[in-house]
Order: C-alpha cells, then sequence, then structure tokens
C-alpha cells in the first residue's frame, strides 16, 4: 500500500504543479495586462486635454 500512495501522491503533487504554474501564469498575464490598461487610460486621457 505504500508505494501505491507514494505513486498517486506523486502525481496529485505534479498535478498541482502544474496547476498552481498554469494558473500563476494566467494569473499574471492578466495583472499585466490590467496593468498596462490603467497606465495607458490616464496617459491617453492625459493627451488629450494638453492636445
Amino acid at each position: 500500500m505504500e508505494p501505491q500512495l507514494q505513486a498517486s501522491g506523486n502525481n496529485i503533487t505534479r498535478r498541482a504543479f502544474l496547476g498552481f504554474f498554469a494558473l500563476g501564469g494566467i494569473i499574471s498575464l492578466l495583472t499585466k495586462r490590467l496593468r498596462i490598461e490603467r497606465k495607458q487610460r490616464p496617459a491617453m486621457f492625459w493627451k488629450r486635454r494638453d492636445g
């Protein structure tokens, strides 16, 4: 039973690792896009006001 438990534990940790890695990548991409949008909007607004 111990080898089976260890094998299933390894599979779960691999899946969890891949899942967290994928979630982290998606979240980082979304946050980067949101930051870029937030930075561009006020910049365009100020440019329009100055122009």
